[in-house]
């Protein structure tokens, strides 16, 4: 071969290579992905899920705390998914509580985390999904449990509803907290109500406290069930005393209970619970 021939066969083929790498298409580069090793190299593989997913926590809380989330959403072929969970604690930093794998069944999957976490709420929290290695659009959900709530009893013909709500803790010791909780209603008329409190959720309560009494007095505290202190939670049920003048209330007559709960120390006035 002559060396104009050798020229132009060579200029054939970069023509070539650059009318390649031009026509490759948006949706043939989104299955380039780069695969590890000593020494990495471009593989081609199809998405096996587009999502979007869905992050939340499963499984039995203790003391709020989680050890599994659920991700699900991801139809398609995908088999291996990761998925990691962070929360914000400051303007430009985050904590990640959860960084798991699970096999994907029925286009869903389920982590463990290494510790118990305290799930952030769904504007708090941040989530990372990946499958088969291919992110792909996640969101994270989780709406805390309420620490307390109320029924009106009786004949309700107004259809009211009634609520609780937590103020702060006013004492501010390591061991010992002291928070009031408010029954209102709305309404207008008196109605009898029934309060239920449960002081291992810790939205509202500080910590899960072994002693529990309250200042006000004045109500009905329902018998706790077998086994109370060896379960993850510590529900309570209360009602107000017909002879006590509490046992109703209104949208301008809200009630309120008064908690003070100790990690050491046994409450003498009002018990609602001790758990030594």
């Amino acid at each position: 071969m002559t060396r104009v021939a050798r020229r132009l066969a060579v200029s054939a083929v970069v023509a070539l290579l650059c009318l390649v790498v031009a026509g490759l298409s948006t949706a043939g580069a989104a299955g380039l992905r780069l695969t590890g090793g000593t020494s990495p190299y471009d593989q081609s593989g199809p998405r096996c899920t587009a999502g979007p997913a869905v992050v939340t926590p499963t499984g039995t809380s203790t003391g709020g705390q989680y050890t599994q989330v659920r991700v699900t959403g991801l139809a398609g072929t995908c088999t291996t998914g990761r998925v990691i969970v962070s929360t914000s604690t400051g303007p430009s930093t985050s904590t990640v509580v959860l960084d798991g794998t699970g096999a994907i069944a029925g286009g869903a999957f389920t982590a463990t985390a290494a510790t118990p976490f305290t799930p952030p709420s769904s504007s708090a929290g941040k989530v990372f999904v990946s499958v088969d290695t291919w992110p792909v659009p996640a969101t994270w959900t989780f709406a805390p449990a309420a620490a307390g709530s109320c029924v009106v009893l009786g004949p309700n013909s107004s259809g009211a509803t009634c609520a609780v709500s937590f103020g702060p803790d006013t004492d501010g010791r390591a061991d010992v907290y002291n928070i009031k909780a408010t029954v209102t209603t709305t309404s207008a008329q008196p109605v009898q109500w029934q309060a239920t409190f449960d002081f291992a959720n810790l939205t509202s309560f500080p910590f899960v406290a072994r002693y529990v009494g309250e200042y006000a007095g004045n109500w009905a505290l329902q018998p706790l069930p077998a086994g109370f202190c060896s379960g993850s939670t510590r529900v309570v049920t209360y009602q107000g005393q017909p002879n006590r003048g509490t046992q109703h209330v209104s949208s301008g007559s809200p009630l309120t209970l008064d908690f003070v709960g100790s990690l050491t120390s046994p409450l003498g006035n009002n018990v609602v619970y001790s758990c030594p």
